[in-house]
């Protein structure tokens, strides 16, 4: 919500001065929203049931006791992070290829999913970049940049869906106060149109950004970030 007020405020910081007034109620309500959440949030975080959450969590964070089977003597097996992160780091990859079969027709929530995918895949690689090659650097740049694309994606989703529910109220409210003290939506309904057209252009231009991720280097340049195991 933070993201989406911070956009529209740019948006409207965009607007000839002169204009720039009609998109507050719309921002001020935001603003409101996530307020209310904030507080809300900071007392759950000062309530007794999280901190109780907190001293659970440490529990079930800590290493299991170890107790060695004497009666099958040579049975134990030790698990090496380069025979793990191979398999972990080419799973994320496999999961975020499963989408290319259905990219041509993917509905919006295909699209946030695979976002969700592309995320995963990037920590994966990041959280053992230090002992994986120099490569890997270039290849988490390259994938944040799909991740991106696909969050700003989503962002303008989620506005849309935002806005479209204040100018629901928004005429709900208007019916109750006399005639001449309603307001023009146009404003609101002018920011609405925008951010379809942003939806629509960061959905179509995804594909474009698929194929090179589909490209031969790419699967190079990740192999070689592995092979140093």
């Amino acid at each position: 919500m933070d993201v989406i007020l911070e956009k529209g405020l740019i948006y409207q910081g965009k607007l000839e001065e002169q204009d720039r007034q009609g998109l507050d109620p719309l921002l001020i309500a935001w603003k409101q929203t996530i307020d209310m959440e904030r507080v809300k949030l900071i007392k759950h975080l000062q309530s007794e049931a999280y901190q109780h959450f907190k001293q659970d969590f440490n529990r079930f964070l800590q290493p299991p006791i170890v107790v060695n089977n004497s009666t099958n003597p040579g049975n134990e097996t030790i698990s090496r992070i380069r025979d793990i992160v191979p398999i972990l780091v080419y799973s994320r990859y496999a999961a975020v290829r499963a989408y290319e079969a259905i990219l041509p027709t993917a509905s919006i929530s295909q699209l946030h999913a695979l976002r969700i995918e592309f995320k995963k895949f990037r920590y994966a690689l990041e959280y053992f970049k230090e002992i994986l090659n120099e490569s890997a650097t270039k290849t988490i740049n390259e994938i944040k940049q799909y991740q991106d694309h696909l969050g700003e994606f989503h962002d303008a989703d989620v506005a849309c869906q935002l806005v479209r529910g204040f100018l629901k109220k928004w005429e709900e409210n208007q019916i109750r106060s006399p005639i001449q003290e309603r307001i023009n939506p146009e404003p609101i309904v002018t920011y609405l149109a925008y951010l379809h057209a942003e939806r629509y252009r960061l959905m179509i231009t995804f594909p474009e950004l698929w194929q090179n991720f589909n490209r031969t280097e790419f699967r190079q340049n990740l192999a070689i970030a592995i092979s140093v195991l």
